[in-house]
């Protein structure tokens, strides 16, 4: 998988074991949002996704979600969250996120817009694990 360093911080590996952990590296922590400026340069990352890998990607609305005292929920209560759910299905760890956040907020939900995409590493049909 390569992943454009924009989205680093904002992206949480699961691993078939429901080891979660952020994808960043000391040297690369993040970026300039995609489609901020036209001529903008980004530095790749590329890394392997082993089967049953999960690679959930989202935008800061998700982590600035408040509570009901104004406290953030941040990239390490996402990251925490998701630990544990490795092999769920994409749209059902998105539901869980969501729901995650209604509880967190009081029922407020997000202050901001946020987009949330969760990608399973599957192999191909037949092929051995």
């Amino acid at each position: 998988a390569i992943v454009e360093a924009a989205a680093l911080g904002l992206t949480v590996i699961i691993e078939p074991d429901g080891c979660a952990r952020l994808l960043r590296t000391d040297s690369l922590q993040g970026g300039l949002p995609l489609g901020i400026l036209d001529d903008a340069e980004y530095e790749d990352l590329e890394f392997e996704m082993k089967l049953g890998t999960t690679m959930l990607l989202y935008t800061d609305g998700l982590i600035e979600t408040r509570n009901t005292v104004g406290a953030l929920w941040g990239v390490e209560c996402v990251r925490r969250f998701v630990a544990g759910r490795g092999g769920m299905e994409p749209q059902a760890l998105i539901e869980a996120v969501w729901q995650e956040t209604q509880r967190f907020s009081g029922g407020i939900g997000p202050e901001d817009d946020w987009t949330m995409m969760a990608i399973n590493c599957e192999g191909a049909e037949g092929e051995a694990e």
